[in-house]
This record gives structure tokens, C-alpha cells and sequence, in this order.
């Protein structure tokens, strides 16, 4: 039996995480969730072993906290589910390492290097892997749309489509400035192991507050292969999602990794393409044979979203 440690239990990827275990791996795996808020508003405790309510994320108590916990329940695998815990709690992370605890999230440099924007931007130029042009502040036309997007950041937070003018106004060295690029969006999902890299592709038909809510989901050899160049050329963890969208000569950009699973990986699972499942295996050696976990798509799918109603008390 292994025990899981699930940081940010009040995600909805958290919620596809715990029903996947209780549905495929109730017998090999105990369940652990933490998360900020307190036990009754988080829906994933429910199906947990153990709740525990941690410091805020950015205190300085947070850390310490955590290595405590893990070593007080004994845990055997942390899955980090936002930016921040990808890099402290990194697979090369000494600390976890002392108490053989293994983490789900790639190594610090890759995940310093990926988390940032402009530096992501320019390893991917550097390999031959199109993002959004770059712009500096003195190239701006006022009357030109850009995309003006935190140098760190997720879901789509504090992300501003607006004109040169607006640009100026709001611009300071935390932000990049982007081409506008066409406004379909593609998140790619990817599962990652020795032995293989299987990818499915995710129109976002409609997203709220960053997450989506409608998706077509379908195979594309070409986003595909741009994937596998980039993981040749930086070493991803077993579970990420990273987004697309056109420029203005219908070239794809990269314009986002997550080096995590995505918010809307459950609507990949649904339509039986299942990263979640797949990758619980492989953290827990249990992974046998690719086609076990990712149904051939060979036809579009039209997956949505719905809200669950759980009584917490």
C-alpha cells in the first residue's frame, strides 16, 4: 500500500485524482489531502484517508510544515498540483530524498527554467520550437493589439489583451509582451516514461477562469511531433499539458507548459485517453502496457464540464 500525499486539494484536478484512485487503485493506494482551506471545503477529503490543513503557501512556515507532515504519515509520493510546490518540492528536492519520499514534479532547474515565460520563450526559440514573438517596449505601435502576460503565472491570471497605448500604461519588467495570436487554443496532454511518450490534443471550446469547460478532443501527429522535440531537449516529468495556439502565418506557438496535470485532464479521461490513471501507475510502478490507459481516438470527441454538488457537513 502506498501512501499519496495530494498538495492543493481543492482543485478540480485533485477531485480526478481521488476518483480515479477510488475507482482504479483503492486497494494499493491511502489517500492523503492537504490543501489551505479548512477540511469541509474541500471535496477531496471526503475520499481521503487523512485531511491536513496547512500554513499559506508563501509563509514561512509553509516548508518546514510540509516536511513534517510527510515524515509524521509516513507518505511515499507528494503530487504537487501548482507552480509553486513544483519547485520546492522538485524530484531532486534533498529533503524529500532523506525521508525517500518521491514527488511527481520535474527537477528545480527544469521547472525554474519552464515556469517563467520569458525564459521558457527563449530555450524553445533556441531549439527550433515556435513561441509568440517577443516584443520590447520601445518596438510598440500604439494602435497594434498585443498580449501583455505575467513573466510568472497560471490559469490565465492577470493575462491583458489591449492596444500599444494600453501597453505603455500597464507594462513593467514583471510582465513580457506578446504577438496576438488567433484565438483557437490547443492543450496538448502529455504522459511521459521510459518507454514511451503518448500525447492527445484538447481544443478549448470554452474556458472559465482559466480552466476549460468545453473541449473537442482529438490526435494531431503534428502538435505531436513538436512535443516530442521538446521533450528530447529537456527531461519533463511523467504528467504535463502544454498549450498552443497559431501566429499569424498559421504557425503553431507554444504558449504555455504545465509540468503537472492540467485542470481539464478529466475531460481527456473521460472519453478514455486517461493521463491520471496512467501516471498513478507509473508513480507507483504499476504501469504495464500504454494501451491499458489511452484509447485511440480516431474521431473528434465533444467533452463538457458540469458542476457536482457534495455535502461537506
Amino acid at each position: 500500500m502506498k501512501r499519496v500525499l495530494i498538495l492543493a486539494g481543492g482543485t478540480a484536478t485533485a477531485w480526478h485524482l481521488v476518483n480515479e484512485i477510488e475507482k482504479y487503485y483503492k486497494n494499493c493506494i491511502e489517500v492523503y489531502i492537504c490543501d489551505t482551506n479548512p477540511k469541509h471545503l474541500i471535496p477531496s477529503s471526503k475520499k481521503a484517508k487523512k485531511f491536513i490543513q496547512v500554513p499559506p503557501i508563501y509563509s514561512e512556515l509553509y516548508y518546514d510544515f510540509m516536511i513534517d507532515t510527510l515524515k509524521e504519515n509516513k507518505i511515499d509520493i507528494i503530487i504537487p498540483l501548482i507552480d509553486f510546490d513544483l519547485s520546492i518540492f522538485s524530484n531532486d528536492n534533498k529533503d524529500l530524498q532523506n525521508i525517500n519520499v518521491k514527488s511527481s514534479a520535474p527537477s528545480k532547474t527544469v521547472a525554474k527554467l519552464l515556469s517563467n515565460k520569458y525564459n521558457m520563450s527563449k530555450y524553445l526559440e533556441g531549439i527550433d520550437v515556435k513561441t509568440p514573438k517577443l516584443y520590447s517596449i520601445d518596438d510598440i505601435e500604439m494602435d497594434k493589439e498585443y498580449i501583455l502576460k505575467p513573466k510568472v503565472g497560471f490559469g490565465s491570471r492577470g493575462v491583458i489583451k489591449c492596444r500599444g497605448g494600453e501597453v505603455k500604461l500597464h507594462y513593467n519588467e514583471d510582465y513580457i509582451i506578446q504577438e496576438l495570436c488567433k484565438p483557437k487554443e490547443i492543450t496538448v496532454e502529455v504522459f511521459n516514461n521510459e518507454s514511451t511518450i503518448q500525447t492527445i490534443c484538447r481544443e478549448r471550446l470554452e474556458v472559465k477562469s482559466g480552466v476549460c469547460t468545453k473541449a473537442r478532443i482529438f490526435e494531431d501527429i503534428q502538435l505531436k511531433s513538436i512535443v516530442e522535440k521538446i521533450l528530447i531537449n529537456i527531461e519533463f516529468p511523467t504528467a504535463s499539458c502544454i498549450q498552443f495556439m497559431l501566429n499569424e502565418n498559421n504557425q503553431w506557438c507554444v504558449i504555455d507548459i504545465n509540468l503537472r496535470l492540467g485542470a481539464g485532464t478529466a475531460l481527456s479521461s473521460k472519453v478514455g485517453w486517461q493521463l491520471a490513471r496512467a501516471s498513478l501507475a507509473q508513480w507507483t510502478e504499476r504501469f504495464s502496457s500504454s494501451d491499458e490507459y489511452f484509447k485511440e481516438i480516431k474521431e473528434d470527441k465533444y467533452v463538457v464540464r458540469v458542476y457536482e454538488e457534495v455535502e461537506m457537513i
